[in-house]
């Protein structure tokens, strides 16, 4: 049987770092979705600008807060898988925001289509206080940012992932970064789909120049490029069901009633 996407329970969870303007922004577009129900999760990483503050006037049923010390891309994500209650979990960043307010809805709908769907992802682009450079790549891959596809790597900016396929194999913390294609690609060898899918776009800008894009795109395909010599399936490092690492963590999850 094919749900619904309004039958979905769904956590939704939220990294971020010094973003209050941007958060509040997203945090907004999520309490207009047209699917209301769902499980909200802060991951913090030290913000200093009165994020903790803000997030206050909304229903987070979760806060996740990690020191400088500690902060991994993966780590993050794991630790928002870990405690989440559902087994939908939809991944996103406190400067991203929805193009819609279907957006939730529409993502929901592409993962729960076919039983053998590991993950929904859709494209991102510059918002309007993206750099020069970002909003000229918006332009030249207009095109693109309407197409969907399968089996494309994903991107945790705007992602949902089933939590009964994560607990097999979790964010890997050995990694810098592209964590998220390295989990893609595993679940593709393990015979599953990843779906793109435009209706789930995401406006995500960081205001770069030229010489930062240049240098961002270099490393992630050094990383990607030594993730593709993986042997598949595989396993991956995650500390988040280790007794020993909560024991020794100054990591900090609080609760809240919503």
């Amino acid at each position: 049987m094919i749900l619904r996407s309004d039958m979905i329970k769904t956590s939704i969870i939220v990294r971020c770092k010094n973003e209050r303007r941007k958060l509040k922004d997203l945090l907004d577009s999520l309490c207009e979705q047209t699917k209301k129900k769902f499980e909200l999760i802060i991951i913090d990483n030290n913000s200093q600008d009165g994020t903790l503050d803000l997030i206050k006037s909304y229903p987070v049923a979760a806060l996740v807060q990690i020191p400088d010390s500690e902060f991994g891309h993966a780590l993050s994500c794991n630790l928002g898988a870990y405690i989440a209650k559902t087994n939908y979990l939809v991944f996103t960043n406190g400067y991203c925001l929805p193009i819609s307010k279907t957006w939730l809805a529409d993502g929901l709908s592409a993962l729960v289509a076919k039983d053998k769907i590991a993950a929904v992802d859709g494209h991102y682009c510059s918002g309007k206080d993206g750099s020069v450079w970002e909003k000229l790549e918006r332009i030249l891959g207009n095109r693109i940012l309407k197409k969907d596809g399968v089996n494309f790597p994903i991107t945790t900016t705007n992602a949902i992932i089933r939590k009964d396929l994560w607990k097999k194999y979790q964010f890997d913390e050995s990694l810098p970064e592209c964590e998220d294609y390295d989990w893609a690609r595993e679940m593709i060898s393990r015979g599953f789909q990843t779906i793109r899918n435009h209706q789930f776009n995401v406006y995500h800008s960081h205001n770069l120049g030229l010489v930062k894009i240049v240098k961002r795109q270099k490393k992630w395909t050094k990383i990607c490029n030594l993730i593709n010599q993986k042997k598949r399936p595989s396993t991956s490092l995650s500390r988040v069901f280790d007794k020993n690492f909560w024991k020794n963590t100054q990591i900090k999850i609080s609760r809240f009633e919503v």
